[in-house]
């Protein structure tokens, strides 16, 4: 991507259908941003094959058409360009605002969850809609797959990694997964919901008013929205200091207080497992980022997977 060629089919294609391009920019994987000759700016994305694409075309209509606003319209006027096997639509540009949204901040992280289960409401009434176009969603399932490929690489990421580290993250792992399969009930007790499946910062987009808007939904899935809630949290560790109380401050977080299943699952080291594995797969250079995640915060993630595994003890 990126390539001559690959631009100049999409200018040609533009141009083919009344747009005319001024400049391309890459903004991450095969996301672009496209600024035309009247200044208008728009998305470029690729999306894996027309169900991904028709999926999210028609989830993010419906939600605009239910009140939820907080995020883009994907273009249907124009089909989509297809390039490479894969197929790249027109997506609405959000003008983002000046500061950045990251998940340092207290208040975005209020906002995020507010956010967050503001869409999972919408979600809920239009599920019907989205009846068998959507996958389902199993964390166990996932996490077990993570496990796995992890164990297959351990050779590897012990030339970097202590082994008494590695046991400690793996035995976690296990525990938390056997948690998690005894208590599943008490997650399964929810109803069902859209979840977005990948609530890193970068897929929460401030615009410049000010709204906060979720974007990106490649990974959505129908499922519970503890799951989204519970990957919420794990990313937001880091900036509360492995602090479980500073967790439970969270409306949205403390219905999840005694709920066994889901402390279970905040002791799985989702994070470190996901790295090393991409790392791996993808033959990456960044070493020194995912060992330093490895190691840096150990002690710390230590305390707080006792410090559940102190308040599940409590709930018996």
């Amino acid at each position: 991507m990126g390539d001559s060629d690959f631009i100049n089919c999409l200018f040609s294609y533009l141009e083919n259908h009344g747009l005319k391009a001024k400049n391309i920019k890459k903004i991450r994987g095969t996301v672009y941003l496209l600024t035309l000759k009247n200044r208008q700016v728009l998305i470029l994305k690729g999306f894996a094959d027309q169900e991904t694409l028709h999926r999210q075309q028609k989830m993010t209509f419906l939600l605009n058409r239910n009140g939820f606003t907080h995020t883009y319209k994907i273009f249907t006027e124009i089909p989509p360009f297809s390039y490479n096997g894969r197929l790249f639509s027109l997506i609405e540009y959000i003008q983002p605002h000046k500061d950045t949204f990251h998940f340092f901040h207290d208040g975005n992280r209020k906002d995020g969850l507010r956010l967050l289960s503001q869409f999972h409401h919408a979600s809920k009434k239009i599920l019907a809609e989205l009846s068998g176009k959507v996958p389902s969603f199993n964390q166990i399932q996932r996490w077990e797959e993570r496990l796995e490929k992890f164990n297959s690489i351990l050779p590897l990421v012990s030339f970097y990694v202590s082994d008494f580290i590695l046991t400690e993250y793996k035995a976690w792992a296990s525990w938390s997964l056997n948690g998690m399969k005894f208590f599943e009930h008490s997650l399964l007790n929810e109803e069902n919901t859209i979840i977005h499946g990948d609530v890193a910062h970068h897929n929460f987009l401030r615009r410049s008013d000010g709204t906060l808007c979720l974007i990106d939904f490649d990974l959505m899935a129908v499922g519970r929205a503890a799951f989204d809630y519970l990957q919420f949290a794990n990313r937001i560790l880091p900036s509360v200091n492995y602090d479980a109380d500073a967790l439970w401050r969270y409306p949205e977080l403390k219905q999840y207080q005694t709920n066994p299943a889901f402390l279970y699952a905040l002791t799985y080291p989702t994070d470190i497992f996901r790295e090393w594995n991409r790392l791996v797969k993808e033959n990456g250079i960044e070493k020194h980022a995912v060992w330093k995640l490895t190691v840096q915060d150990f002690n710390a993630r230590m305390v707080f997977n006792r410090e559940i595994a102190r308040t599940i003890g409590m709930l018996h």
